[in-house]
């Protein structure tokens, strides 16, 4: 799975993407649960479809991945981010809308109740220069 990452991101030519949804499709293949594995696949099919390189395939696929990826692991926060981005720039983006048995309303409560807001200071500290 690891060697598929540099296909998934962007900027990735046309070669590694390909690449990339083979070596998915293999870690799939030994194990079809590995929702890490489908959660970074519906990324890569989304970048496909950004990339003009994508067709409507593509964004049923990815749909499907990241549904069946928050399915199996809602709690692993990669697979979280992963489906959870897919499913944004996939998605029909209307509230209701039902794709594969899965609500958007519930991805979005999701990742409400998993991501955190963490407390920023930078800028606000003083060095101990600048109290002079």
């Amino acid at each position: 799975m690891l060697r598929a990452l540099p296909g998934i991101l962007p900027g990735a030519s046309k070669a590694q993407k390909d690449e990339a949804s083979l070596l998915l499709d293999r870690a799939l293949q030994l194990d079809p649960r590995y929702s890490l594995a489908k959660a970074f696949g519906a990324f890569a099919c989304m970048h496909r479809v950004i990339d003009g390189q994508g067709d409507a395939q593509d964004v049923r696929t990815g749909l499907r991945l990241a549904d069946e990826a928050l399915a199996d692991h809602r709690d692993n926060p990669m697979t979280l981010a992963f489906a959870a981005y897919a499913l944004a720039t996939l998605g029909y983006r209307v509230q209701g809308v039902t794709v594969i048995g899965f609500r958007y309303e519930e991805a979005l409560r999701a990742i409400t109740l998993r991501v955190r807001p963490m407390r920023c200071d930078f800028g606000k500290r003083e060095t101990s220069a600048r109290r002079r």
